[in-house]
């Protein structure tokens, strides 16, 4: 295109006026500005609010109608769905309509399947009703190739999660589960190879969060302590796949960054309580190999951390640049050794978050990031509040000279780094 403009640019057939407007008109048709996916997203939102309106003023005539009428009404909003779709197919309307035909078809199943349940009085549980829907709107991502339908189907795994009681129901769930995962796996790691965009971008946080409560989901059926280190090991493998396969971006493509910090230090700050170090004394690491002599969850969760390990060392990532990295590898170190030195893994934890939000301090300093800066004085304080709450007997005299003490500190620090920025 530009050298056909450039030819006729040449020929005085356009001026240079023309042809800027003509590179503008085939940019602007190729990169769909705000204006488009706003359009996009009050689309999905008035389809589901029709969809919802519908439902309301059914309902409120539903007992007068014959059972055949019924069952119609329920198939209606799903045929009409499923005939939208077809036309977007063969139709090969735009991204709005694919994601749109998608949405409407994933909320008219679910309609159908509430509808037809509530007619011939079945007795289907929240979890037997989530794992269904959500097998039934796997193909819509294939199909469509709707990234607004795969965040809906990752939010139903996350609530399927929620609905799991793995000590009775293990044998009978975990089947669909995996299904679920290994259907819808192969579109989400084509998000992560795709350019950076919005649609996709929202997986980065779905995702890990979904992951997190995997885990959580599993405290009842292994001991506490030992969901502590798969929690860890989950974390730390977040980090290396943000560093080796997610692009640098915004705030949407951090979702493994931000959760995977912020878990660890959470873990990190749970460790500096007496209560923890109780309960890993009253089930700690051999009690849990004596309740659950099932090996398979600790070797898949130790295979995943020499895999992490053996990856940053082939690819010679700096680990000093990833406080996730050395802070989950200490915390693991500290469980494993808790039954037997309690109080040493207690004060440990102290200190290692004083160590790393002294690191944050100096290197925010050091490299004049004021976000850095403020985050390890965030962590100093969140430690101070914490040890309020422990069982130290500190007069709030002071607590409040404390608390003067990080306010002057926050301020002369951050006053001292914009002033070195400016010189």
């Amino acid at each position: 295109m530009n050298l056909d403009l450039d030819e006729l640019i040449k020929e005085e057939i356009i001026d240079e006026t023309t042809a800027s407007r003509i590179r503008n008109y085939y940019v602007s048709k190729k990169n769909p500005n705000a204006s488009s996916r706003l359009i996009q997203v009050v689309s999905i939102l008035g389809i589901c609010l029709i969809g919802l309106g519908l439902i309301l003023i059914i309902g409120y005539n539903w007992d007068q109608l014959p059972r055949l009428w019924r069952i119609v009404i329920a198939f209606i909003p799903l045929l009409t769905a499923q005939a939208i779709g077809a036309m977007t197919l063969l139709k090969d309307r735009s991204n709005l309509w694919h994601e749109s035909s998608a949405i409407a078809i994933l909320f008219s199943v679910g309609i159908a399947m509430t509808l037809i349940t509530q007619i011939y009085f079945l007795d289907v549980n929240m979890t037997e009703f989530l794992k269904l829907w959500v097998l039934l709107s796997i193909p819509l991502i294939y199909i469509f190739d709707s990234a607004v339908v795969s965040i809906a189907v990752w939010i139903g795994i996350g609530w399927y999660i929620t609905k799991i009681s793995w000590n009775t129901d293990y044998d009978r769930l975990i089947m669909p589960f995996v299904m679920m995962v290994a259907a819808i796996i192969p579109y989400f790691l084509k998000t992560v190879r795709s350019a950076v965009d919005s649609r996709w971008a929202w997986h980065h946080w779905v995702v890990p969060i979904v992951l997190t409560m995997f885990i959580f989901s599993w405290s009842p059926f292994s001991c506490s302590i030992m969901m502590m280190i798969y929690l860890v090991i989950t974390f730390i493998a977040m980090d290396t796949w943000r560093q080796f396969y997610i692009s640098s971006g915004g705030i949407l493509n951090n979702g493994y960054k931000v959760i995977s910090f912020v878990g660890i230090w959470g873990i990190a700050f749970m460790m500096t309580f007496k209560f923890f170090w109780m309960e890993a004394a009253s089930k700690g690491i051999s009690e849990c190999f004596h309740t659950h002599p099932s090996l398979l969850m600790p070797l898949i969760f130790g295979g995943i951390a020499v895999l992490i390990i053996w990856l940053r060392l082939k690819n010679k990532i700096d680990n000093k640049s990833s406080e996730v990295w050395w802070i989950g590898f200490i915390l693991i170190a500290l469980i494993l050794i808790g039954d037997g030195y309690r109080t040493s893994g207690r004060i440990i934890s102290n200190v290692l978050i004083l160590l790393g939000a002294a690191r944050m301090i100096y290197r925010g300093i050091n490299q004049e990031e004021l976000p850095v800066l403020n985050l390890g004085i965030l962590l100093l304080t969140t430690w101070i509040i914490c040890r309020f709450f422990d069982d130290l007997d500190i007069s709030f005299l002071w607590r409040g000279i404390i608390f003067i003490a990080l306010g002057v500190l926050c301020f002369s620090l951050n006053y001292a780094l914009i002033k070195k920025r400016k010189s």
